[in-house]
């Protein structure tokens, strides 16, 4: 079936064990490469979707799951929010001064913030964000922490999926506005850089399935560790 889809229009496949994407069309793969996916603790989910556009320079809002781990250095010291490149936002989107917020009365699960990051080099989002509709809130996107690709075992975000390559699909999905991924190549990292919304002309399909038996770049099937304990128990 996968075949089949692939001979209408590419088609991004995402193997959470290999942690890798390939992107399958007409003409065989066209592009391969290593994701960072979700840890067991926090696993990436299953999905089906279609890339709707792509956004250069995202902001990344932080999760709740994520704030409940940051919240401890913010309310020891709020200079952590500044420090780091983060701004503290009221329910309505203005800008809170995080000095004059009464840390002692605020929880993970009393927080009524919203805690985003702006763009630059320092961005987890890294400088590109596939953005489709996911019920889950993980995507697939660039990361500054490149050095973890050199790894075999790449089981370490929070569920997103970080791309090794994430110009090179840029390019494949936005073919006909070169000019923006060009762009994004010249200038690198800009920070506060307003994020720009590339809508996706042709809406690829994306895959992310649980697939411990695939191929490897040879084509030699390759058994990988079932890393979220899903095999059958014997």
């Amino acid at each position: 079936w996968l075949s089949c889809l692939a001979k209408e229009a590419p088609v991004i496949v995402v193997s959470i064990p290999a942690a890798s994407l390939r992107v399958y069309g007409p003409g065989g793969v066209l592009l391969t490469m290593r994701l960072i996916v979700g840890k067991p603790s926090t696993p990436t989910p299953t999905l089906t979707s279609r890339v709707s556009e792509v956004i250069l320079y995202p902001y990344w809002v932080v999760p709740k799951s994520i704030i409940r781990e940051l919240l401890p250095a913010i309310k020891r010291n709020p200079s952590y929010i500044d420090e780091n490149n983060f701004q503290l936002l009221s329910s309505n989107g203005k800008v809170v001064n995080p000095y004059k917020v009464e840390w002692s009365g605020i929880s993970a699960d009393n927080f009524p913030f919203m805690l985003r990051q702006s763009t630059g080099c320092d961005n987890s989002l890294g400088l590109l964000k596939l953005n489709f509709y996911s019920p889950f809130g993980v995507y697939l996107h660039d990361t500054p922490k490149k050095s973890l690709f050199l790894l075999n075992k790449r089981y370490f975000s929070h569920g997103c999926m970080r791309m090794e390559n994430p110009v090179a699909i840029g390019h494949l999905i936005l073919k006909n506005n070169g000019i923006a991924i060009d762009t994004l190549e010249e200038k690198g990292c800009l920070r506060n850089q307003a994020p720009v919304v590339v809508p996706a002309v042709q809406k690829l399909p994306v895959i992310v399935w649980y697939n411990q038996v695939c191929p490897d770049d040879k084509g030699n099937l390759v058994i990988y560790d079932d890393v979220y304990k899903k095999a059958p128990v014997k």
